[in-house]
């Protein structure tokens, strides 16, 4: 490097996002803590790990749970390709297994279509107006009036 040329400013790697929510609400309460906020401190510092390990069981309960549609497939095979399985007890074959069963599955089973061929919807069952109607009485009927204060004493109390 010559002297009349600039030095190279130091490049940002950005932070892997890899979902840890918990771990950036480790991180935000730690500091909201530093200053002394008050509803931080009902967060117990130090429970990083314990966050992660929740996180990691989650997710893979997430990837070993049968795909309901091919949005999810593809989700499953995005997370697992991004490696975010690797520090898991779960080995690696046994998601693939699992995203194959899914391909195979949605594949004999297609997604029935909410629209009949010619694109009018379907007409409404009785068991679905019932359904609908009993829903609508449900948020119409008016609240119970709070208990009295006779009510709420104790038989033989005065």
């Amino acid at each position: 490097m010559s002297r009349t040329a600039k030095p190279s400013a130091p490049r940002i790697k950005p932070k892997p996002s890899k979902g840890l929510a918990l771990m950036d609400f480790d991180d935000a309460c730690k500091s909201a803590q530093r200053w002394e906020i008050r509803e931080s401190f009902a967060y117990s510092p130090g429970e990083r790990g314990h966050n992660v390990a929740v996180w990691r069981g989650a997710l893979m309960r997430q990837l070993l749970t049968p795909a309901p549609d091919g949005r999810a497939i593809e989700w499953k095979r995005r997370t697992f390709a991004s490696g975010q399985h690797e520090h898991t007890d779960t080995k690696p074959e046994r998601i693939e297994r699992a995203i194959a069963d899914d391909v195979t599955f949605l594949a004999a089973h297609p997604v029935r279509q909410s629209k009949q061929q010619d694109g009018a919807e379907q007409p409404e069952t009785a068991e679905q107006a019932a359904l609908r109607r009993m829903a609508r009485n449900a948020t119409l009927a008016a609240p119970e009036p709070p208990p009295s204060e006779e009510e709420l004493k104790p038989p033989g109390a005065a």
